[in-house]
């Protein structure tokens, strides 16, 4: 298993991340999609720990408004949007 560490000086006001779910092969052949869950708050998450001494002490808060999910094999599937609009989601 490995794992990534990242810091950042500044972040903006809307956030897209990207999570690969993805484990790496000896060959791109090789690969495997992961199937280990990844959890996190729909409102309020921190990233103030993401800046080290720039944020200042101050919460850096963000609320998702929009996810895209890959269903399926890692060389075939779907994906789907799902997307909050007004209190609703959205598929």
């Amino acid at each position: 298993d490995s794992s990534k560490r990242l810091r950042f000086t500044a972040l903006p006001q809307i956030l897209c991340l990207h999570i690969k779910r993805f484990k790496a092969g000896s060959t791109p052949a090789n690969a495997q999609k992961s199937d280990q869950a990844v959890t996190f708050p729909l409102r309020g998450l921190d990233l103030s720990g993401f800046l080290g001494e720039a944020a200042g002490g101050a919460p850096l808060l963000y609320d998702l408004c929009a996810l895209v999910q890959h269903t399926g094999r890692i060389d075939s599937g779907h994906y789907f949007c799902y997307i909050l609009h007004h209190g609703n989601w959205y598929r």
